[in-house]
């Protein structure tokens, strides 16, 4: 997280995701192209509040709080990196989970979860947070 008034980093910490049934279905029906609607453009980050341990049969996450769209992604070798910025306005409170997903909108609780993870972070608006989730394939 960064101040927002000076934009000083004021915390940065790593978490392990579980990758979830509902996303990796998504990308390969989206590989074998089943559903020519699907696409890998509307990739959306969330946030929510409910501790419960993620699982890789979820399919959203337990009580979200807030979602951005995809800032920006990069590719190195098989890890795919995705960034989300919460500005001082979105995504205030406090964070036990994250998602990743795919297919989606910026309505809550919609679209593919393909990455799931439990967090702890209080955000206010007085800071900005960026999401950063790796997803390594293989």
């Amino acid at each position: 997280m960064h101040d927002a008034a000076s934009g000083r980093l004021v915390s940065a910490h790593e978490y392990h995701n579980i990758a979830c049934a509902n996303g990796k279905n998504f990308i390969a029906s989206w590989l074998n192209v089943e559903n020519p609607s699907h696409t890998l453009s509307n990739i959306y980050g969330a946030v929510g509040t409910s501790a419960t341990a993620p699982a890789s049969t979820d399919t959203q996450l337990g009580a979200e709080l807030a979602r951005v769209v995809l800032g920006t992604n990069s590719r190195s070798s098989n890890i795919v990196t995705f960034s989300f910025f919460f500005n001082t306005s979105s995504g205030n409170g406090t964070w036990a989970e994250a998602g990743l997903f795919l297919n989606a909108t910026s309505a809550t609780n919609n679209g593919s979860l393909l990455s799931h993870l439990a967090v702890s972070e209080a955000k206010t608006s007085l800071v900005t947070a960026t999401l950063q989730i790796a997803i390594s394939i293989g």
